[in-house]
């Protein structure tokens, strides 16, 4: 596989692939269809659909959520958005963890870490971030990056595990694939902390330098190469020793489990130490460790070393005490699992990323692992030292595929109260992938199950993890994404406006229902990924906000859509006038929609002049929808028609109205002016004033000629 491609696949994450696992995606799924295409007539207008186009792991975002509970697991509250994913921003593996302890001065504080991985053009960036909390969960600061920035296609990172010491030091684990590529050589764990409660984080440490494992574990296809993360836990007393416990490839004995241990705070790391004691070449994968009061290590994985064949699977446990080498501490691997699972009965090829441990306050630890033991079915079981009984927590869950589905199981015990109990995982007895809470307050007897609060019918889930607080609090997090989504371009428009949109999430081949508000547009068949076009054309005339809705019957999704009236505006203007040199030329416009008046968002007026000439009027407005455009003439301004523009808009939240219209006056010669203005009794005025002033001369000059000729 070339490594371009290899980048793209390792963030193929858990959510995608239990997705197409319970929705196979046939070839025929990404090839297109003209017999697809419907057209529907109803009350809004015109409705179009087509199926069949390439789908894009990163058409619906990712989020990072965290569920909080303050009864001790028994019921989750509503969650909240930690960081928020898009079609450029894919964020994979987060992990959680709180601080609890009394000695420390940001107990309270939560802290989730994960994989941002960043598209851009020709590139993936991946690096590994951190939000936290300092208010219980409501709120979470921005993510900083805690990890130098790799381009995918040849480094990338992942998998990271934040712990807290009791003194407050706050630890992040990572995988790094270094410079030779994902899964083509050697890779480092790496280490960061923070002294500060999470504002700021220190320079990576290498942990340890392995050979890599494969992607999978042959002769089986369940995807392990998440083995090589770091799992990580800190001393409860003394926050300068941490462990972290890993896979790595071994040339002899394959997939085999390391521990390493810090004991300065994580400024340097002890030679990996090989755990498990088999002398087998089979496959030791998903390790994970915790740290009880008393110091005593514990450590639990998968492991295949009883079938010759290397397909079966069962839970090993191994625990070393905190003084002393560990080359001398290191007891007899324990078997705790009582029957064995084959991971390949029902052709399931994933069951989760990692195994869990969890320790409690009375120094016993409880494990948690996927099992495969009933039928094919996949379960998630526990067992608790120091007896390891196998207890099976959920109820049946059939799915479609007519298996219960259990998977990628994570763990935590109140520290305040060892028989209250939580654990989450992914559950498939619905459509899709959901986070589910398994709860128990008396030490494993009894369990109450459920969804998280949204996820059967908002949210695909993936990725849980749990942690405990103080006072009976539990955080629960995962990358989440819209179990159903709708994408609607553009969301507002007027009469006529062409609206296309794209549904996702709902079953192959499924008619879907568009609606606008209560009125049906018509149906949608979805493709093999349960996905489809739809565009139809905007007929009501409503204004204001509506609401388009995606249905098949069971889930639905809605998009909010503003229909805008673009009526033109009307503009009244005054006819033109006769002015003079040196005046003032006031010209009023009067603006109105549907008969109403009504104020413009913007009002513009420009005068042309006879010349040629253009310039911009100062308009002043006198009441609602009444505006006053003012024109000083200069003494020298040209002889001739002078033209006004109005030009109005609207834009609000309900209104695209644009509206012009023209005025002007005249400036001619003033006396030509005052003779056009003149009234016809004006006229005959003049005129008599006229004859009288010609009879007038004529009698002097007959006068003064009388006189010349007496003078004589």
């Amino acid at each position: 596989m070339p490594s371009k491609y290899k980048a793209r696949f390792v963030f193929l994450t858990t959510l995608m692939i239990l997705t197409m696992m319970i929705v196979p995606i046939a070839p025929q799924a990404l090839s297109s269809s003209d017999d697809a295409l419907k057209h529907f007539s109803g009350v809004v207008g015109h409705f179009f659909s087509t199926r069949g186009f390439s789908p894009d792991i990163t058409t619906q975002s990712l989020d990072i959520r965290v569920w909080k509970s303050t009864d001790g697991g028994l019921t989750f509250d509503a969650s909240v958005v930690v960081a928020e994913g898009s079609r450029s921003v894919f964020h994979d593996k987060p992990w959680i963890t709180v601080d609890s302890s009394l000695d420390s001065d940001y107990e309270g504080n939560v802290y989730v870490s994960w994989t941002r991985l960043t598209f851009g053009k020709g590139t993936e960036y991946t690096e590994i971030v951190l939000s936290r909390s300092t208010d219980g969960g409501q709120t979470w600061s921005d993510p900083i990056s805690i990890s130098p920035k790799f381009d995918s296609l040849s480094r990338l990172v992942q998998g990271s595990m934040p712990a807290v010491g009791p003194d407050g030091t706050v630890y992040v684990a990572y995988y790094d694939s270094l410079d030779d590529g994902w899964l083509l050589g050697d890779f480092s764990l790496m280490m960061v902390k923070s002294t500060d409660g999470g504002e700021t984080f220190s320079i990576p440490v290498v942990m340890a330098t392995m050979p890599e494992i494969g992607y999978d574990l042959p002769p089986t296809f369940f995807r392990a190469w998440a083995s090589m993360f770091p799992m990580i836990a800190v001393d409860s007393i003394d926050s300068d020793y941490v462990y972290a416990v890993f896979a790595a490839y071994d040339p002899i004995f394959v997939e085999d489990i390391y521990l390493t241990r810090s004991d300065d705070g994580g400024e340097t790391w002890d030679s990996p130490v090989l755990v498990n004691d088999d002398d087998t070449p089979n496959s030791q994968f998903f390790p994970n460790i915790a740290v009880t009061p008393d110091g005593r290590i514990h450590m639990i994985w998968g492991d295949r070393r009883d079938d010759p064949d290397n397909y079966l699977y069962n839970v090993y446990y191994d625990s070393v005490p905190f003084t002393g080498p560990f080359v001398d501490g290191l007891g007899t691997d324990e078997l705790i699992t009582t029957v064995s699972s084959d991971p390949t009965i029902q052709d399931i090829y994933f069951m989760g990323d990692y195994f869990d441990l969890a320790q409690t306050s009375d120094d016993e630890v409880f494990a948690v692992w996927t099992d495969m033991r009933n039928d094919g079915d996949q379960d998630i079981y526990m067992a608790g030292s120091p007896d390891f009984d196998n207890i099976r927590i959920n109820q049946d869950a059939i799915t479609r595929l007519g298996l219960s589905i259990q998977n990628e199981p994570t763990i935590a015990v109140n520290p305040e109260d060892p028989t209250n109990i939580v654990v989450g995982a992914h559950d498939y007895r619905n459509r899709f992938v959901e986070a589910w809470y398994y709860t128990s307050v008396d030490g494993g007897s009894t369990w109450v199950e459920g969804p998280l609060p949204g996820v059967e019918s908002i949210y695909l889930t993936g990725d849980p993890t749990l942690a405990f607080g103080l006072d009976d609090t539990v955080y629960f997090s995962t990358i989440a994404t819209e179990l159903v989504s709708m994408e609607i371009e553009p969301d507002s428009g007027a009469i006529g406006t062409s609206v296309e949109s794209t549904v996702a999430g709902f079953d192959p081949f499924s008619e879907v229902l568009i609606m606008f508000d209560d009125e049906t547009i018509g149906f949608v068949t979805t493709d093999a990924v349960g996905m489809a076009e739809v565009r139809f054309t905007v007929s009501l005339s409503e204004y204001g906000a509506h609401i388009i809705k995606a249905t098949d019957g069971n889930v639905w999704v809605e998009e909010p859509f503003t229909m805008v009236d673009d009526t033109p505006i009307l503009i009244d203007v005054e006819s033109g006038s006769n002015l003079f040199r040196g005046e003032t030329a006031s010209i009023y416009a009067k603006t109105s929609l549907h008969g109403q008046p009504i104020n413009a968002t913007s009002l513009s007026a420009r005068i042309y002049l006879p010349d040629d000439s253009s310039a911009n009027l100062m308009i002043q407005q006198i009441d609602d929808g009444l505006y006053m455009a003012s024109y000083p003439i200069p003494g020298d301004a040209p002889f001739g028609t002078y033209l006004v523009v109005f030009d109005a808009q609207i834009i609000n939240s309900t209104i695209d109205a644009t509206g012009s219209a023209t005025s002007g006056f005249v400036i001619s010669h003033i006396l030509t002016d005052r003779l056009s203005e003149m009234t016809i009794f004006q006229y005959l005025i003049i005129i008599i004033l006229a004859l009288i002033a010609l009879v007038e001369g004529i009698a002097i000059f007959f006068l003064s000629r009388i006189r010349f000729l007496v003078r004589e």
